[in-house]
């Protein structure tokens, strides 16, 4: 699912940064903050849901949406991922075309407020 994102998200514009578990995701979100993350809960060496609530104590004021995927669908997931800034849940399966409008559409609210340049 992950190589299936990253080229339809390279495809379609977007520069993409892979990483293979959740702390390699996390060093290199504090190295250099993404515009955008897409992640998934189940992941090695630290969870989806670990990775957001550590970015959400090392970045308080992160200026980026965070994409939670995942095929759970008990109400602990949901509750989690509703009380974080600016994230959203997407239960599996995914479809390509709505992960996109839903950055395009991010990235165009934040450059009418004055957040990211144009492409």
């Amino acid at each position: 699912m992950t190589r299936v994102i990253e080229l339809f998200l390279r495809r379609e514009g977007y520069a993409v940064e892979v990483v293979g578990d959740g702390q390699e995701a996390l060093e290199s979100i504090l190295r250099q903050a993404p515009d955008a993350l897409i992640t998934d809960i189940n992941m090695p060496r630290m969870s989806g849901k670990e990775l957001c609530l550590q970015l959400e104590r090392q970045l308080p004021e992160r200026g980026f949406r965070i994409i939670v995927m995942t095929s759970m669908t008990e109400r602990d997931h949901r509750d989690w991922s509703g009380e974080m800034r600016d994230t959203v849940f997407m239960e599996k399966p995914v479809s390509m075309r709505h992960i996109v409008s839903m950055l395009a559409e991010y990235f165009a609210d934040r450059r009418a407020e004055g957040g990211v340049p144009d492409a």
